[in-house]
């Protein structure tokens, strides 16, 4: 009868435990309202006319119903932070971002956009497309310039939960050949670029990023120009161009 009732109490007090943890964490909110105001806090109590909310500056604020546009939970929709800082975990985003690398022989210079979607709050996808411009070194002191427009799908797991959220993403897709409107001989090929990075917290719906990552994408072609004897010199290149980017760039909602 004795272990019957510790079992019994012991389960009573797991789901307790269970429940108060659920609790606590649904219990941050972000609301926005009619007239353009952002209120970021925790849920004291709510029912079918007002909400009240804790904010960060410990204050208690009762809100209407009637003026509320948008109210999003923790941390299901958002991760609320001291400040009224957060990250999004669900729903649609954009973000744009530019990237530069290379050294002194060549360089590379991008600029890409994507939209994606927040699967969990580890995982998102996307698909973005972006505008490579390339300086390649060759053989004989000769250099190419090859540009491209890659189309590519997108993938970002998250590793924590903190208010710099450090990330593995990688982009994979085609790399299309491109001129800046003059006549180019190289060819497309597949565009491949993995990256680890950091996402910083914001009270807006904007959030800063930056990443390293490592560039390939495929390409091939002939480049024709002139010696200093005024002789035509031809190269036939077939290769992987290869570089460490580093990227800065905006998350938006």
């Amino acid at each position: 009868m004795t272990q019957k009732k510790i079992f019994s109490w012991a389960c009573f007090i797991l789901m307790g435990t269970v429940a108060m943890a659920q609790i606590e964490l649904n219990h941050g909110a972000i609301i926005y309202g009619y007239d353009g105001s952002i209120l970021v806090g925790e849920v004291i109590t709510e029912d079918e006319v007002y909400i009240h909310l804790r904010i960060f500056t410990t204050d208690t604020v009762r809100v209407p119903r009637g003026m509320i546009q948008k109210k999003y939970k923790s941390p299901e929709e958002v991760l609320i932070y001291p400040e009224g800082k957060l990250h999004y975990t669900s729903g649609i985003f954009f973000s744009i971002s530019n990237a530069f690398g290379g050294s002194d022989q060549s360089g590379s210079f991008d600029w890409d956009f994507i939209v994606g979607k927040r699967l969990t709050p580890k995982y998102s996808v996307g698909i973005g497309t972006a505008f490579s411009i390339n300086t390649i070194s060759l053989a004989q002191q000769e250099w190419i310039d090859a540009h491209f427009i890659p189309l590519f799908a997108y993938g970002r797991y998250y590793f924590n939960e903190d208010k710099r959220r450090f990330f593995a993403a990688t982009k994979l897709g085609y790399g299309f050949p491109s001129g800046l409107g003059l006549e180019f001989t190289h060819s497309g090929g597949l565009h491949f670029q993995p990256s680890i990075g950091v996402h910083f917290a914001s009270k807006k719906n904007r959030r800063i990023k930056m990443s390293i990552g490592y560039l390939l994408q495929k390409t091939k072609g002939t480049d024709t120009s002139v010696d200093v004897l005024n002789n035509p010199v031809s190269v036939n290149y077939d290769l992987w161009l290869s570089r460490v980017l580093f990227r800065f760039g905006w998350e938006f909602r």
